[in-house]
Order: C-alpha cells, then structure tokens, then sequence
C-alpha cells in the first residue's frame, strides 16, 4: 500500500538532517541559536587535541554548514551524507562532543541509510545527468535511477 511513497523515504530525512546541520554550522561560526560561537568553538576544539583550534572550528563549521545546505538541496547527497557521516563519527568518538552524543549517534545512522538511498524526489542530484552519475555511487540500479 505504501509502495508508492517510497520514493519520498529521503526526503524527510534530507530535511530534518540537513537544517539540523545548518544550524549547527551557523552555531559554531557565528554563534547563532545561542551557539558557542567561533572562539568559543576553536577552544573546545584545542582542549579535545585539535590544534590549531581554529582551523578545525573552520573547518566543522563549514562542513556542518554548506554540507547541511548540500543535504536539504540534493546537491551530491550520498557524498555530503558520507563526509557529514564521518563528522558525525568524529564527534561522538572526540572528547570535545560529549554533550550532544545521541544526537550524533543518531545523525550518524540517519546520513548511513540516507549514503544508502540515494538523493531520491525532489533533489538537485536528478536535475543534471552529471550530477545524477556522481549520486549514484556506480549503483545504476538504485533509488536514483528509478526516481528520475
């Protein structure tokens, strides 16, 4: 019965996880929604050992930020879902995430299957058939090829 809407499974997904990712991006440059903020960021980042602090709290929240933007469009969804996967890894395993680690455990397992299904409707990936071979992942038998 609901067959017919399994080609939206990652759509929600896309959603939730990639505005999820913006904000966290958006907290920890700039400190918006009451986020640490930049410096704050790069200190938490030093006293978990990596250093420079501040290139690696760039570099989290630009991945975080622009890899979260690339989810919710569908632009290279199972690559921006691999990359956010392994921050996600990186932050439950690091000494400087330890408030948040459900989250992650979850954000981890959700960017997995989502690695897994493929951008689906609605995405930029099935705009372009360039885009749409980088989705792929070599899978031309998957979700991708069927949704577009």
């Amino acid at each position: 019965m609901l067959e017919r809407w399994s080609h939206y499974a990652a759509l929600p997904l896309r959603i939730v996880l990639g505005c999820s990712f913006v904000v966290l991006g958006l907290q920890k440059l700039g400190g918006y929604f009451d986020g640490p903020g930049l410096a704050k960021t790069a200190e938490l980042m030093a006293s978990g050992g990596l250093t420079p602090g501040t290139f690696w709290a760039w570099i989290v929240g630009l991945l975080e930020l622009f890899g979260g933007a690339a989810i919710v469009l569908g632009l290279l969804t199972r690559w921006a879902a691999l990359v956010l996967a392994l921050e996600s890894l990186v932050a439950t395993i690091g000494a400087w995430q330890l408030t948040n680690a459900e989250f992650r455990l979850a954000a981890l397992a959700a960017f997995v299957a989502l690695a897994l299904l493929g951008p689906q409707r609605y995405a930029l990936d099935l705009k372009s058939p360039r885009l749409a071979s980088w989705s792929r992942l070599g899978d031309t038998r998957g979700p991708a090829s069927k949704a577009a």
